[in-house]
């Protein structure tokens, strides 16, 4: 049994609704005292709305700290790396920016040292070309998640990935990325939760991303089915663990 479990926010539903298995399996950790975080790319939401949405989906209302974001992970990992490079502009809304602010960062002031790209459904032509503008003047792009495509009440928009790989094109250089392709996200939730990596478990129902972003933190894995067919011995990703529901996990 593992100290540490990892859970990606999107394994915990199914559509609008709760997976199988996950609100019980949350109450018992909860309960008994086990350590968790909930892990998501999804830079539009507060840690509090996160913790709303979960309550208002039928979860207890958790506090705002069993939840880490791919932007946490990559302020972080700014702040330890490049201390000394604390100017920063964003793409992104109130959420982001708050917390460039708690991460010591100047906001509209010099020249940027980095450029986040979350989400904002608002954002326009100007602010995209501001943000090429600070790029190709020195900037790094951050990116903190790989949704390329946003679906809201079935229409379609770029996600901020799309708008990373147009910045990137445009200024011929490469992000600095902590969503989910990248194991930034997890190696990270693992330093803030105060774990070790041989006693810490990841679970999702992605493979190709998640799962495989996990393995490549380190940490053992949990493959949750959640009713779908797939032949593992034709993934290149091998989790640790296959479950069919969140239920698998109950001991």
């Amino acid at each position: 049994m593992k100290d540490t479990y990892l859970f990606s926010y999107d394994v915990l539903f199914e559509g609008k609704e709760p997976s199988n298995g996950a609100v019980d399996l949350l109450k018992n950790l909860a309960r008994a005292g086990r350590s968790f975080l909930i892990l998501t790319d999804r830079s539009c939401y507060s840690r509090q709305r996160l913790a709303e949405k979960l309550y208002e989906a039928g979860f207890p209302l958790f506090s705002e700290e069993v939840f880490y974001t791919s932007a946490m992970a990559a302020v972080d990992a700014i702040v330890k790396n490049y201390p000394e490079r604390n100017y920063a502009s964003y793409i992104g809304n109130d959420a982001m920016k708050d917390l460039l602010e708690a991460g010591g960062f100047q906001l509209g002031s010099g020249k940027p040292d980095w450029v986040f790209i979350g989400e904002n459904r608002q954002a326009s032509y100007q602010d995209y070309s501001d943000a090429l503008q600070a790029v190709t003047s020195g900037a790094t792009i951050v990116s903190v998640s790989d949704r390329a495509v946003l679906n809201d009440r079935g229409k379609q928009e770029p996600g901020p990935a799309s708008i990373t790989m147009m910045l990137e094109y445009a200024s011929r250089k490469e992000s600095l990325v902590s969503g989910w392709s990248s194991p930034v996200m997890v190696k990270k939730a693992v330093r803030y939760i105060g774990a070790k990596k041989e006693n810490t478990v990841f679970i999702s129902a992605d493979l190709d991303k998640e799962i495989s972003s996990a393995q490549n933190a380190g940490v053992d894995t949990v493959f949750v089915l959640n009713g779908k067919q797939i032949d593992l011995n034709e993934s290149k990703v091998k989790p640790t663990f296959v479950v069919d529901t969140l239920r698998g996990l109950f001991k």
